[in-house]
């Protein structure tokens, strides 16, 4: 007999509640007979409850209607049950007369809270194995009610466009790739978008293919899509945008890229005109001069510049969101970004900085190579703030849970471009209304440039951990 059928049938002994018919009618005349015991209900919710992995998941059973006063946790017994993906049936959790029995490692259920009828099961660091089907059967002396729930866990796709610029001829073709990595499930989807000069949009369908998802040995997948480009002097300074959006993300995420179309000049023509230059330069200026001349232009500086920020509209209470950000254009590849939080009532903070020089050494966490691009992966922080205890603090000075991954690709012409991706878990509370600044710092600067946005957060009920123990 598998262990929750022996978890559930355990309850209904001890509570007196048994299997066979003639105990079964016994049960019911009783349940007649006792005055002011009402018409047991559970309320779980219809929409399934989503959790990124690693996170702690909050299960929703409320009990309703079980008469006067409060819940008397001697009468009350709950048993948890898990229908896997693969449909098999697993004990989760049983409380029994105030005593608590996890099957599951780290799950609970509030004792505080039972006395009001919240019986909600808690899932902290949650997996992929923890998806399926709940159910929440609760035993009230002498009634019995059952409710069920979904759970999904899912986990976010690493985004990575290559290359991020590029500088055709008219009738040449080039290949662009849009990577997504450690995702979960595995139903994604990849969207090419022409944006011409001017205005408008349009959905590329031709020039358009797929991989199939790879899976990975953590249970994540890996897929690519492809954008071939035949362009024409009219596509000069188009943008192309991959869009990208999975269940784990609650807004679609964007990557750009500038195409250049332009003829080259032919190489004898090209040839006559550097002998002509150097002639000239010869006769009017002294050798010296000549060299400074040649190693100002290979060594010159470009400053960067900065998209807006993308993806903080519509930020859900406590779910990490990705941002998008593009610095693109600049020379020498060295490049600082820090990010910097002003909440409703409270001072702009700094909560994160990146220095692209300190991430070269042979200790830097570097995730990937490919081509002439480096992914450097940067830890998620909860802002800059101390090690006391920052639920103490008011809400304006509370830590942010912050995470940047910056991509930066070099092209032949020694310009660089990076692709910031930023992931925030926001507090509706402290965060509904903030401003969230990428301020960037480049040699060919006079100052540090930044843009910002502000947070839009929304909240999603039912999901509450103010009922931990």
């Amino acid at each position: 007999m598998h262990r929750h059928q022996m978890g559930a049938q355990g309850a209904e002994r001890k509570l007196g509640i048994g299997l066979n018919p003639p105990v079964l009618f016994c049960f019911i005349l009783v349940s007649v007979s006792l005055p002011g015991t009402g018409s047991l209900r559970i309320e779980m919710g219809a929409e399934p409850v989503k959790s990124l992995r690693n996170e702690e998941a909050f299960i929703p059973c409320s009990v309703t209607d079980w008469g006067p006063g409060e819940v008397n946790p001697k009468n009350l017994a709950v048993e948890w049950t898990q229908k896997t993906l693969d449909g098999r049936e697993e004990p989760v959790y049983l409380y029994l007369s105030g005593t608590h029995t996890p099957t599951r490692p780290g799950s609970y259920i509030s004792d505080r809270d039972l006395i009001t009828g919240n019986v909600g099961l808690h899932l902290p660091r949650v997996q992929f194995t923890d998806e399926g089907e709940y159910t929440c059967t609760v035993f009230y002396t002498p009634n019995k009610a059952v409710g069920q729930s979904v759970l999904q866990v899912s986990a976010p796709p690493a985004p990575r466009l290559t290359p991020t610029d590029i500088t055709m001829e008219p009738g040449t073709e080039a290949t662009v790739t849009c990577e997504a990595d450690e995702f979960y499930p595995k139903d994604i989807t990849f969207q090419w978008i022409k944006y011409p000069r001017g205005s408008g949009n349009v959905l590329l369908q031709k020039g358009v293919s797929y991989t199939l998802p790879i899976d990975n040995k953590d249970g994540t997948f890996n897929q690519r899509s492809f954008l071939r480009i035949n362009p024409t002097l009219e596509d000069n300074g188009n943008v192309y945008s991959c869009n990208v959006s999975h269940r784990s993300m609650g807004t679609d995420l964007q990557l750009n890229l500038t195409l250049s179309v332009k003829w080259k000049t032919e190489p004898v023509t090209l040839t006559f005109q550097i002998i002509i230059a150097v002639g000239l330069m010869f006769c009017l200026a002294p050798l010296p001069l000549l060299s400074i001349h040649f190693c100002m232009k290979f060594w010159r500086k470009e400053p960067p510049k900065l998209s807006p920020i993308t993806g903080a509209e519509h930020l859900v209470h406590m779910k990490r969101a990705t941002l998008s950000c593009q610095i693109s254009g600049f020379q020498p590849k060295p490049i600082t970004i820090t990010l910097w939080l002003k909440r409703n009532g409270g001072e702009v903070m700094e909560i994160y900085s990146w220095d692209s020089e300190a991430q070269t050494g042979s200790a830097a966490p570097v995730a990937h190579h490919r081509d002439e691009q480096r992914v450097v992966i940067a830890p998620e922080r909860e802002g800059l703030m101390g090690n006391g205890n920052v639920q103490n603090l008011p809400p304006a000075q509370r830590a942010l849970r912050v995470e940047m991954i910056p991509v930066i690709t070099t092209s032949k012409s020694r310009i660089s471009n990076c692709q910031c991706t930023i992931r925030i878990t926001p507090d509706i509370e402290e965060d509904d209304g903030a401003e969230l600044t990428v301020r960037v710092t480049h040699s060919a600067l006079r100052g540090p440039i930044s843009v910002s946005c502000r947070l839009e957060v929304r909240g999603e009920p039912a999901e509450s951990s103010e009922g931990k123990k």
